[in-house]
C-alpha cells in the first residue's frame, strides 16, 4: 500500500462487527465506527496481517465512556514498525474518551438490620447490593467517579517498641505478628477480606497486609504476608497515635461513604447520609486497562519489543490496586512491585512508544509503568492524579547483566495526589533504568517522595542472601549488614528476589568500598538526567523522604536545575544521595522552605545549589535529645553516614537562613584522620539574616574541622528572597565566588505550543 494516513474510527454508537472506516453509522445501518478498543485492535491486526501499510495508521476515538472489563493487550501482531506508526487517539478537537475498568453495581436495597459489630448511626442509612461472581475481589470503589473510603476501625499503636536500643524490639519484633492492645482487634467473621494498614518499624514505608488470624487472648494478630519491616511501633515514634488500623470490618462503617465487601456473602455494604440513596457505584474489574507487551525472555537476553505504538488524549480511570502476596517481588523498601500488572497503562517490552496528553486517575493502582525491556519511549504532557500508587514507574531487570530499560523521556507531566492507598509511592520512580530524561514535570501533594532513583545495595550480593532467596528462607540471619538494625528488620522480598543470581558475583569478604565498586556493572540506574522539575508540598504523611532521592544506583546521574519547596511536613531533605550512591552531580537546584537542604555523602558532588529558609518540624520527645537534634533539626548540608568514603565535594552553594533556629551543617561524622578521603566543602556563600555573630560561630566550627576555609558570608545578592525570587543580581557578591544565577524561569512545567511546535512554560 502507498505511504499515507489510514484511519479507523471508534464511537459509543458503533459496532465491532462494522469496518471502522466511517466516523458515523451509515444510513443503511450496515457499517460505521467500531465500538471498543478491543474491536479496533482486532481490526488493525487484521489489516496488518493482510497487507502491512507504511506511513501512519490512526485509530480515532470519539468522546464517550468505554468500559474495559478485560485488559486490552497489544502484542507483536499489533506492533508498528520502522516505516509504520500506529496511534490510538482522541478524535481531533474532541473531549478525552474515557476508558474505565469500572463495573456498575445496581439493585441496591436498604438494610433493615445492621451487621454484627456495626455501630448504630442515626444520621446514616446502610445499603447492600450483590456483587456479580465475575468480580472476585476489589480494594476500592467509586461513587460517581470519586473513590470512597473503605470501612476503617479506630486506630491504635502496637504494644512492642520499635526503637533499636530497646531489647523488646529484637525479642518480640516480627514481620508477621502484630501485638495489639486489648480490645483493638478481634477474630473477624470475614477474616479473608480483612486487612491491616500499618506504619511499621520505619518512617519510609507502610503496608496493607491481609490477616490470617487474631488471638484475642494473647493480643497477637498474624498476617498472611510479611510486612516490609517489623510490625512494631515506629522506630522514632514520630507518629505516636494510630499507626495501625483494621479495614473492611463492620466496626469501620462509621461515616457516610464508608463501604465493606464480604466475599462469602458476595455483599457490598455502603453507608449513605440519612435519606440518601447510593449514587452510581462502580467497582474495578481489572487493574490494567491497557498493556503493550512484546516477547520477554526473563532468563535470556533477546527480548522482542512492540514498536511505534502511541496513545494520545485518552483518560484512564477506575482500575483496582494490587495486593501483596508472598509471590510478589519488591523494589527498594517495597515502594513498588517489580514487574507487576498494577498500572492503568503498562508497557512491558516496548520501544519508541508514546503516551501523550492522557489523563490517569482516579484509580487504586499506579498510573503508567515501563517494565523490563523499555527503550526510547516517551511520556509527555499527561495529567496523573488521585491514584492509590505511583504516578510513573520505570523498572528494569534485576541486578545482573541485562540492561534494556533506558533512553526513555518523561517530560512535562503534572503528577499530584498519588499514593492515596500506598503512601510510600513516589510521583516518579526509576529502578534499574538508565540514560533517561525526566524533565519539566510538576509534582505536588504527595504523601512521600517526589522523584526516586533506586538500584541495589551491594550487601545483597553476599552468599547469605543468595542462599536464603534460593531456599525461600525468610528467617536467615540478617545481622551481617553494617546498618544492622535496618537489615535485621526487613524482608528479603525487597530487591533480593529479582536479582539475576547466575550473572552476579558473590561479594563475600570484601570491604564496603570494594563491594560498591564490584557491584557497579550490575546496577543500571545510571546516566539519568533529572532536570527542571518542580516539586512542592510533598512528604505529607510519611517521614525520611525527599524531593529527589537517589540510592545505590550506577554512576553519572545528573540532578540539575530542579525547584523543591514547601516540604516541611515530616523528616526529610530536598535532595539526598543515600547509602552506596556515588558519582552523582547535584547542580543548580533551588531548595527552599523545606525541613532539610542537601544530604550528600560518598564522592557525590553538590555544586552551585541554592538552599534557603530551612526550618524545623519540631521535636519528638520519644528518643534522646541528642538523637532528636541530629535527626530532626533543620540542616543545610547533611552527611548521613559515618562509615568512611566521604570524598565528595560541596562547593559554590548558597545557604540563606532566617529565624532563631540554629543554622546547622551536619558534617561532624566525616572522618578527620589523614588516611581517609575527605569531604570537600568550600567556596560556599552563607547568610543568616540578622544573626551575623551566630553565623560567625557556625563558620568557626566548620573551619575548625577543616571545612569552608575559602567560603564567604554576607548578603549573596538575590533579586527578592522574601518573595522567593532567588535569581542573582548582575553585581551579586556571590558571583565573585564563581556561583552562577539559577535559571529559575526555566524550572517547572511546559506546555506545547502547537502553532510553533515549541515548548513553553504553562504559567
Amino acid at each position: 500500500m502507498d505511504s499515507k494516513t489510514i484511519q479507523f474510527h471508534v464511537a459509543t454508537n458503533g459496532s465491532d462487527s462494522w469496518s471502522g472506516k466511517l466516523a458515523e453509522p451509515a444510513k443503511t445501518g450496515n457499517d460505521g465506527p467500531l465500538a471498543s478498543l478491543e474491536g479496533a485492535r482486532l481490526a488493525v491486526r487484521k489489516m496488518l496481517g493482510e497487507n502491512r501499510p507504511t506511513g501512519t495508521l490512526e485509530v480515532l476515538i470519539q468522546p464517550g465512556v468505554y468500559r474495559i472489563h478485560k485488559t486490552v493487550v497489544y502484542d507483536l501482531e499489533d506492533s508498528g514498525c520502522e516505516d509504520l506508526s500506529i496511534t490510538y487517539k482522541a478524535a481531533s478537537g474532541a473531549a478525552k474518551p474515557v476508558l474505565t475498568a469500572g463495573m456498575e453495581i445496581k439493585n441496591w436495597q436498604r438494610c433493615e438490620s445492621l451487621p454484627a459489630h456495626m455501630p448504630s448511626n442515626q444520621d446514616a442509612d446502610l445499603w447492600q447490593a450483590t456483587v456479580p461472581d465475575c468480580i472476585q475481589s476489589f480494594s476500592i470503589i467509586f461513587e460517581n467517579g470519586v473513590p470512597l473510603p473503605r470501612a476503617r476501625s479506630k486506630g491504635f499503636t502496637p504494644t512492642v517498641s520499635g526503637h533499636w536500643q530497646d531489647e523488646e524490639c529484637w525479642r518480640l519484633g516480627s514481620r508477621t505478628q502484630l501485638h495489639f492492645p486489648k480490645g483493638a482487634m478481634r477474630k473477624y467473621e470475614n477474616m479473608e477480606d480483612v486487612e491491616i494498614v500499618i506504619r511499621p518499624w520505619c518512617l519510609w514505608t507502610m503496608n496493607i497486609l491481609p490477616l490470617a488470624d487474631v488471638d484475642e487472648a494473647s493480643g497477637i494478630a498474624t498476617t498472611k504476608v510479611e510486612g516490609t519491616y517489623f510490625l512494631t511501633r515506629e522506630r522514632y515514634h514520630r507518629f505516636p497515635d494510630e499507626t495501625v488500623w483494621v479495614e473492611n470490618t463492620p466496626e469501620g462503617l462509621l461515616k457516610p461513604g464508608n463501604w465493606l465487601f464480604n466475599s462469602r456473602l458476595r455483599k457490598l455494604y455502603l453507608l449513605t447520609p440519612k435519606g440518601a440513596q447510593p449514587g452510581r457505584i462502580t467497582v474495578p474489574a481489572v487493574k490494567e486497562l491497557i498493556r503493550v507487551e512484546g516477547r520477554i525472555e526473563e532468563n535470556g537476553y533477546s527480548d522482542t519489543p512492540v514498536r511505534n505504538l502511541s496513545f494520545e488524549g485518552l483518560a484512564f480511570i477506575e482500575g483496582d490496586r494490587d495486593k501483596w502476596t508472598d509471590n510478589h517481588k519488591g523494589v527498594q523498601h517495597d515502594w513498588e512491585m517489580w514487574d507487576e500488572g498494577n498500572a492503568l497503562l503498562r508497557l512491558r517490552g516496548a520501544e519508541n512508544c508514546r503516551v501523550a496528553h492522557c489523563e490517569f486517575g482516579p484509580a487504586g493502582g499506579t498510573g503508567v509503568r515501563l517494565d523490563l525491556h523499555a527503550r526510547y519511549n516517551h511520556i509527555e504532557g499527561c495529567h496523573i492524579a488521585n491514584l492509590g500508587g505511583t504516578g510513573i514507574f520505570l523498572g528494569g531487570y534485576g541486578a545482573g547483566l541485562k540492561a534494556v530499560n533506558d533512553h526513555n523521556t518523561v517530560i512535562n507531566n503534572r503528577i499530584h495526589d498519588c499514593g492515596q492507598l500506598y503512601w510510600h509511592s513516589a510521583g516518579i520512580l526509576l529502578h534499574q533504568s538508565g540514560h533517561n530524561r525526566v524533565a519539566h514535570n510538576l509534582l505536588y501533594n504527595l504523601p512521600y517522595s517526589g522523584i526516586v532513583l533506586a538500584g541495589i545495595r551491594p550487601g545483597y550480593l553476599r552468599s547469605q542472601v543468595r542462599e536464603a532467596v534460593k531456599a525461600g528462607n525468610r528467617d536467615f540471619d540478617r545481622s551481617f549488614e553494617p546498618i544492622k538494625e535496618n537489615m535485621r528488620t526487613q524482608t528479603i522480598r525487597e530487591i533480593c528476589t529479582h536479582i539475576r543470581w547466575d550473572e552476579v558475583p558473590v561479594l563475600d569478604g570484601f570491604e564496603r568500598m570494594q563491594e560498591m565498586v564490584l557491584s557497579l556493572p550490575f546496577i543500571h540506574t545510571r546516566y539519568n538526567d533529572i532536570a527542571y522539575n518542580e516539586i512542592h508540598d510533598i512528604m505529607q504523611v510519611l517521614g525520611d523522604g525527599n524531593g529527589i532521592y537517589i540510592s545505590d544506583c550506577g554512576p553519572y546521574n545528573h540532578i540539575r536545575h530542579n525547584r523543591i519547596y514547601n516540604m516541611t511536613h515530616a523528616f526529610g531533605v530536598g535532595i539526598r544521595t543515600d547509602e552506596s550512591q556515588r558519582n552523582t552531580l547535584v547542580e543548580g537546584n533551588l531548595i527552599h522552605d523545606c525541613r532539610g537542604g542537601l544530604a550528600v555523602s560518598r564522592n557525590n558532588m553538590a555544586w552551585n545549589n541554592v538552599i534557603a529558609f530551612i526550618r524545623s518540624t519540631g521535636e519528638s520527645g520519644e528518643v534522646s535529645a541528642q538523637t532528636d537534634r541530629e535527626v530532626f533539626v533543620p540542616i543545610y548540608f547533611h552527611v548521613d553516614r559515618g562509615d568512611g568514603d566521604h570524598d565528595g565535594n560541596i562547593q559554590r552553594n548558597i545557604c540563606y537562613h532566617s529565624g532563631t533556629e540554629e543554622m546547622r551543617f551536619n558534617l561532624e561524622k566525616v572522618p578527620t584522620d589523614s588516611s581517609t578521603p575527605r569531604m570537600l566543602s568550600n567556596f560556599n556563600y552563607f547568610h543568616w539574616i540578622d544573626h551575623s555573630e551566630a553565623l560567625n560561630a557556625v563558620m568557626e566550627q566548620l573551619r575548625s574541622k577543616g571545612f569552608d576555609s575559602h567560603s564567604q558570608t554576607g548578603e549573596p545578592g538575590f533579586e527578592n528572597p522574601d518573595k522567593r525570587d532567588f535569581r542573582l543580581k548582575a553585581n551579586a557578591p556571590a558571583r565573585k565566588l564563581g556561583i552562577y544565577s539559577l535559571p529559575v524561569e526555566k524550572m517547572g512545567p511546559l506546555q506545547r505550543d502547537t502553532a510553533g511546535d515549541r515548548l513553553l512554560r504553562s504559567f
